[in-house]
């Protein structure tokens, strides 16, 4: 997100500012915030580095994807 430009003003945002908003996403649930926040805390982008932190955002993460896979009933016969 650091490499992306923000709204229409086309300022760039640091990795301070770009922490804050996947803050923000993953707080409310948002699968890619969650990823990338987790990658963030690995790497310390933005913040300090924190193993807990990553991998319980990723553990989210990992957590919304199997409650997002539709389980499909088979009737056996």
């Amino acid at each position: 997100m650091e490499n992306l430009y923000r709204s229409e003003n086309r300022t760039l945002i640091d990795g301070e500012d770009a922490f804050q908003w996947y803050l923000k996403l993953a707080g409310g649930g948002n699968n890619d915030g969650q990823f990338i926040l987790g990658n963030y805390y690995m790497n310390g982008i933005g913040t300090k580095k924190d193993e807990e932190k990553h991998f319980s955002e990723w553990n989210d993460f990992s957590l919304s994807l199997v409650v997002s896979i539709p389980v499909v009933e088979r009737k056996w016969k």
